[in-house]
């Protein structure tokens, strides 16, 4: 074979494994995917809050905790505070009140978690990503609140996670967390969005000191304990699963009892009231991305409910498929009855829906 016949064979075979790598990006992230409405409820949109990412439930059912951020000034470098909403679900015609109005261009809440005693003491614990890529010059950090006659009063700022997405509390003071990414910059940032890299980390946090407690997942995001904190469900957004964990109450360690694959990209996680799950999910992963980038581009929106059947196993159920119309890259879906609040990553809204 010559040298010019070498060359040749050499960039067709480069040539057809980018065209190759180029399909598997487009065929994993859900591009090829037909996006067929898919809803029976009604919603009402509540407005004029950027970024409604993470929605936590008060025991009550009577309010909601929404973490607020405009992700898309930090990402252009000119950050705005950022804010926790109160929402009041008995009386949804009264605007959602700041309980952080004081808070600088350093608060970015994401994930949320809310802990109650039995003695009616009451915590919220807060994700601060302050940077949407993992640096080492804006460290990410958790922050918790006391929760007390109806006012947040900080407690407590925990660093040491390279980069939390969301919170699982154990009590006032201990917690789970996932860390979507497991490299700093952002071009490996890029990349674990695109690839499904096995870098997702969860940890535990015991009052003092972080441990790693499981890894090996594809962008790990939404976590969530169950209501007798025996079992830990994480979402694996790239790797579009759902790991679910036992927990070993006594030394906090996990052991994976079951991947399920979800087809999509689940984000954030909440548990009802008779134990079901509810996941909001990203269909098309690149759309979203786009979305991120550009606010006039839309992304396919998902929710799930999983119900566990007779054998013990749970059954996916979808309650809404939306093209990005009703909203964009949705990021949680609560429960309460048979309303659903819905929140997403960049929209300046979120919806309260009727089942």
């Amino acid at each position: 074979m010559g040298t010019i016949q070498k060359l040749f064979f050499t960039f067709f075979t480069l040539m057809v494994a980018a065209i190759g790598a180029a399909v598997f990006v487009l065929y994993s992230a859900g591009q090829f995917r037909t996006i067929t409405p898919n809803f029976n409820g009604h919603c009402v949109a509540v407005t004029d809050i950027a970024g409604p990412e993470d929605i936590a439930l008060h025991p009550s059912g009577n309010y909601a905790f929404i973490s607020s951020d405009n992700r898309r000034q930090t990402a252009k470098g000119t950050p705005v505070p950022g804010a926790i909403y109160l929402y009041d679900l008995k009386d949804p015609s009264v605007a959602p009140v700041n309980l952080t109005p004081d808070s600088d261009e350093n608060f970015h809440p994401l994930g949320l978690s809310f802990f109650q005693g039995e003695d009616g003491r009451a915590t919220l614990m807060v994700v601060n990503r302050q940077s949407i890529s993992p640096t080492l010059d804006k460290p990410n950090k958790i922050e918790i609140y006391d929760w007390k006659d109806g006012a947040l009063t900080h407690r407590k700022t925990i660093g040491g996670f390279l980069s939390p997405n969301d919170i699982a509390a154990i009590d006032h003071d201990k917690f789970y967390a996932t860390n979507d990414h497991g490299f700093v910059g952002d071009f490996s940032a890029f990349l674990e969005s695109y690839v499904p890299l096995p870098v997702g980390k969860v940890g535990y946090y015991d009052g003092k000191k972080i441990f790693p407690v499981a890894d090996g997942l594809h962008f790990a995001n939404g976590i969530s304990l169950s209501s007798d904190q025996k079992t830990l469900f994480v979402a694996e957004t790239v790797g579009q699963n759902l790991r679910i964990y036992a927990r070993n109450e006594a030394t906090n360690a996990l052991v994976l009892m079951e991947t399920r694959d979800l087809g999509t990209g689940p984000d954030n996680i909440s548990l009802g009231a008779n134990g079901e799950i509810w996941i909001a999910s990203h269909p098309q992963l690149l759309s979203f991305l786009g979305h991120a980038s550009d606010p006039s581009k839309h992304a396919p929106s998902q929710v799930l409910r999983l119900i566990k059947g007779g054998a013990g196993q749970f059954v996916v159920n979808e309650v809404l498929l939306d093209a990005g119309d009703l909203i964009s890259g949705a990021s949680v879906a609560v429960s309460i009855g048979n309303r659903v609040l819905i929140g997403a990553v960049f929209e300046e809204k979120f919806l309260d829906c009727s089942l």
